[in-house]
């Protein structure tokens, strides 16, 4: 043993560890720590000559710094800041609690870099970790008053102090962990509780105002406060699909919302600004997993736009297809791509048949009293509902069967059949020689009118009679019927007083209809859409389209597989179709047992739960 080296354990025996020295020492150096906690000064370059000492003394394998002080430090430290937290947590709320404790770790941090030895600093680190975050945890996140659920209500003022938490949190990753859980029940709650309000549920532009100031306001928590992390982004997703998904409420929301801003949101908007609300809509579409139903109820609302000319801008219609495309592929767009091509060829075809022979002779021919716009539509891509076209009157049946005999002649092969459920006209209308007037109506609302001609202005019509004559379907005829009476536009004078229309109720021209304006658009009376339907219930129409492409998916697989497990049909069945709806096991299992039904596939003879596809 060197000469130094016998000196060192010479003076760690006789003087170190003196029975009147060791506990003195030791009890000085934790008493100046403990005063220095409580704000009191320490002569920091003699503690660091003392701990620099009995770290030296640990030679031959003895370790007197970890023996003689570290251990009763680890353990002075843990009593302190156990009872330091309990009482401070009891007297202040979390926000103020946090920033004691950031300022204590760095307090304990500069400890160890003025005087404590290096190797003191994990251990010291993971005793204050445990003492003033992971025991106190729950309640920084539960408490009522001040806690994390409060901070997230108010974000926007609380940013810094959810960062804080967050921060801490992060140096212990249990913690976390319950911090996002938290996260993702408090956005949940919230999103369930607006999802349930019945009063923005029937304001659907409100609602998903409302919805998306939800999605920015928790965006930038997860953005700011807990530094846009992956597992938080995840969180949050999944707190949005949970109450978005729990009926078809949103979707029907949603939908309503584009159809306004596709009518009347965009107008005089500017680029930028249409690309940031498309945007928005489809920060909200990806959170739908019935995607199809959002396309049947998109196709609905867009057919009415473009047979109706109520979109604001086209460009704006052919922005939200492109994203829709980019979300689902081509296949989800065929159908809405091919009604603005129906747009477009039926703009060419009535241009050229205008310039014709046919359409020249039309407009020449005296019997004729009516100008014709026609709009055709490819049978598969429009959500339209097989109706018998209404008998037409005279001269719109002369303009029709000109346009017919022209249309056939240009595309031979093809049958044309009168959707006289979703036209409009424009009426000029002469109730006396100075009340004459033009009247924008639907279709049925023409034909109703038009059997009011040549007749007395006192003269009634029963509503059989008018129902046999124009063969509208009844619910229609009432509909169009209440709306030719509404006090605001009273064309017809209805016997019976009240809103609804009985087969007993007789109609005439009010005499007395005189408006201020010369040109009138009479609305329809709201009826329930062709969308409304239970929001916990999905769409027949749509759950038929599910059952037909699930089987279609299914023989495809098999096709090309020849044969499979039960377990990976299934699990393909779903990848496949996740970007339209999640098919649930028992669905797809029922495909496949219709499949086997009509001999599309086969049962393993050896393996019930192995198919065979039969070509």
């Amino acid at each position: 043993m060197a000469c130094y080296e016998l000196g060192l354990c010479t003076f760690r025996k006789t003087i170190a560890r003196h029975e009147q020295v060791r506990a003195r020492s030791r009890k000085l150096l934790l008493d100046n720590i403990r005063g220095e906690r409580l704000g009191r000064l320490i002569d920091q370059g003699c503690m660091r000559c003392a701990l620099n000492m009995l770290a030296d003394l640990g030679v031959d394998g003895a370790s007197v710094y970890e023996e003689d002080f570290e251990k009763c430090f680890l353990e002075d430290t843990r009593s302190f800041y156990r009872n330091e937290s309990l009482s401070f947590l009891s007297q202040n709320s979390c926000p103020d609690y946090l920033e004691r404790v950031e300022l204590r770790l760095a307090e304990e941090m500069a400890r160890v870099s003025n005087y404590l030895h290096v190797s003191t600093r994990s251990k010291l680190q993971l005793i204050l970790e445990a003492e003033l975050i992971s025991a106190h945890a729950s309640t920084l996140i539960e408490r009522q008053d001040s806690g994390f659920y409060i901070l997230l209500t108010h974000s926007e003022h609380r940013m810094r102090d959810l960062a804080r938490m967050h921060n801490l949190f992060s140096q212990v990753p249990a913690t976390l962990g319950l911090l996002r859980d938290a996260l993702y029940m408090h956005v949940r709650t919230v999103g369930q509780s607006l999802v349930n309000d019945e009063s923005k549920a029937e304001q659907p532009v409100e609602f998903l105002h409302c919805l998306l100031n939800l999605k920015k306001k928790y965006d930038g928590v997860v953005s700011d406060a807990f530094n846009g992390e992956t597992i938080a982004q995840k969180r949050l997703k999944e707190a949005f699909e949970s109450f978005i998904n729990a009926d078809t409420r949103c979707v029907s929301c949603l939908v309503i919302y584009v159809d306004e801003l596709m009518k009347a949101g965009f107008k005089g908007a500017k680029e930028g600004e249409v690309e940031e609300e498309l945007g928005n809509v489809l920060a909200i579409f990806r959170y739908l997993q019935d995607k199809d139903i959002f396309e049947a109820l998109y196709k609905q609302h867009l057919a009415k736009r473009l047979l109706n000319r109520r979109s604001a801008s086209f460009e704006a219609e052919r922005q939200m297809l492109a994203k829709l495309k980019g979300e689902c592929g081509y296949r989800y767009t065929t159908k809405l791509e091919g009604m603005f091509t129906d747009i477009k060829f039926s703009k060419d075809a009535t241009m050229k048949y205008c310039s014709s022979s046919l359409g020249e002779n039309h407009n020449n021919k005296p019997t004729i009293a009516c100008d014709l716009d026609v709009t055709m539509l490819t049978a598969g891509y429009w959500p339209m509902q097989s109706l018998v076209p209404c008998i037409l009157p005279s001269c719109a049946v002369v303009a029709t069967e000109l346009f017919k005999d022209f249309y056939l002649k240009e595309h031979s092969g093809r049958k044309l059949t009168w959707v006289t459920s979703c036209g409009s006209a424009e009426l000029k209308v002469s109730i006396s020689e100075t009340a004459r007037y033009e009247l924008a109506v639907s279709t049925y609302q023409m034909c109703i009118l038009a059997l009011f001609n040549n007749r007395r202005i006192d003269d009634v019509l029963l509503f059989q009679d008018i129902a046999r004559t124009t063969r509208i379907p009844e619910s229609e005829l009432k509909r169009h019927l209440i709306s030719l009476c509404t006090p605001k536009h009273r064309i017809l004078k209805k016997s019976a007083k009240g809103k609804s229309v009985a087969k007993t109720d007789t109609f005439q021209i009010n005499t007395a209809f005189s408006p201020r304006l010369k040109r009138i658009r009479v609305p329809l009376v709201a009826m329930k859409e062709v969308s409304s339907h239970p929001h916990h219930h999905v769409p027949i129409a749509v759950e038929e389209d599910r059952r037909h492409l699930c089987e279609a998916t299914v023989v495809r697989i098999m096709k090309a597989r020849k044969h499979s497990s039960h377990n990976d049909l299934i699990a393909e069945v779903t990848r496949q179709l996740h970007q339209r709806f999640f098919p649930q096991p028992h669905f797809i299992k029922k495909s496949i047992e219709s499949l086997i039904e009509r001999e599309y596939l086969e049962r393993c003879d050896h393996d019930a739960r192995m198919y065979t596809y039969l070509a």
